[in-house]
């Protein structure tokens, strides 16, 4: 089973903290992510997606820490509208000494249709070069190393996709984000025809409401109180500075064993205290321990 679960961990900057298991094949995910929105030309507006993430491998007690690539929207005003993924991204474990570039790579203005959702990439172990990846993100990537035959590394188009749980909006917590965006998201799902008025008035109306919080008052703000992360010193493989990283409470980075139960993530989303606001606090008692196992939900 896997289990996926985001928290906004600041507000200035926007920071969400991420946490994804899947224990029993031994992938434990964590990181954060803080989007700039930002226009590189008329027609196109792209969202850089600064931090990384940390993918634990706790069968064989590897780490390997992962930043983002860059997300634009080209056409904006004119044409057919489309999303692509550009700029790079890089992986690097410590532990192996192996490390990986990987480029992203646009579909021209002209032309140029064989690029759409391409990328390349080298993988190196220390300063030497040990293989090459190319392909398309959305289908197929084959790796070729330094001394070998290209093969398949990877075929998406063959990865069975499965399905995913979510609560039900009115058994959510007051800032999930499909609870608190339900009656925007409902309006502009009426297309063709979109009441943007509407809208806007539900999104001023959301704002507005975020605006009285405590922790959002300029004159005397109070502390962003997190939830389920917390920030922890973090020595990045890359950068080799050491900054902050919001992880999650009850992480476990020990090697999956047999008959293990299910950290029960609904369970923690639903008692946990949220202090931001009297309104959206849980019962007064929170666990000291880690959660009951399984639950309706947690997938």
């Amino acid at each position: 089973m896997s289990q996926y679960i985001a928290e906004q961990v600041s507000h200035r900057p926007p920071v969400t903290a991420i946490y994804f298991e899947n224990r029993k094949n031994h992938i434990v995910f964590d990181g954060q992510v803080w989007t700039q929105s930002r226009f590189s030309a008329p027609q196109t507006a792209k969202s850089i997606l600064v931090g990384g993430a940390r993918i634990l491998l706790t069968n064989l007690e590897e780490e390997y820490y992962v930043t983002f690539p860059t997300y634009y929207c080209h056409n904006l005003i004119m044409g057919t509208m489309r999303m692509e993924v550009g700029d790079h991204a890089d992986i690097v474990c410590a532990k192996t000494g192996y490390s990986a570039h990987i480029d992203f790579h646009q579909k021209p203005m002209w032309g140029g249709a064989d690029k759409l959702n391409a990328l390349t990439g080298v993988i190196r172990h220390g300063d030497s070069e040990v293989a090459t990846v190319e392909g398309h993100w959305d289908s197929v990537i084959h790796i070729t190393p330094t001394r070998g035959a290209k093969t398949v590394l990877i075929d998406v188009t063959t990865t069975p996709v499965m399905p995913k749980y979510v609560l039900p909006e009115a058994l959510q917590g007051p800032w999930e984000s499909r609870r608190l965006w339900h009656k925007a998201a409902t309006l502009l799902n009426c297309r063709p025809v979109v009441d943007w008025d509407a809208v806007n008035r539900e999104k001023e109306i959301l704002e507005e409401d975020q605006r009285k919080l405590e922790c959002h008052r300029h004159e005397e703000p109070s502390p962003w109180h997190t939830k389920l992360f917390h920030p922890t010193p973090f020595k990045n493989p890359i950068t080799h500075t050491v900054e902050p990283l919001h992880r999650f409470m009850f992480l476990n980075e020990k090697p999956y064993e047999g008959e293990e139960p299910d950290l029960n993530l609904l369970w923690l989303s639903q008692t946990l205290p949220d202090l931001r606001s009297p309104a959206a606090a849980a019962p007064a008692t929170a666990p000291a321990t880690a959660p009951p196992a399984g639950g309706a939900g947690t997938k």
